[in-house]
């Protein structure tokens, strides 16, 4: 069936894009040492099979998943936290 076939030829080229981006983002982290949290707007464990591998979550204090908008602000509130902590 040629529409599966093309259907997860995407679904492949949109893990390997992802891949890729993650990985990136968590050099950069690293890179540059600052404290940093990671949010997601809806809960990736709960979507795609390729969402569920998190690289950036290493280089993050915490990560924040599925609580919409208000992620931001628990994430915000965290790291307010954090850093006064390590005053």
């Amino acid at each position: 069936n040629f529409g599966a076939r093309a259907s997860i030829a995407t679904a492949l080229r949109r893990s390997n894009r992802a891949f890729w981006g993650m990985l990136a983002i968590t050099a950069a982290l690293l890179a540059v040492a600052l404290p940093a949290g990671e949010v997601h707007l809806s809960n990736p464990s709960a979507r795609e099979e390729f969402r569920h591998v998190d690289l950036v979550a290493g280089a993050c204090l915490g990560v924040v998943a599925g609580f919409g908008p208000n992620g931001y602000l628990v994430a915000l509130e965290q790291l307010v936290v954090r850093l006064r902590a390590a005053d």
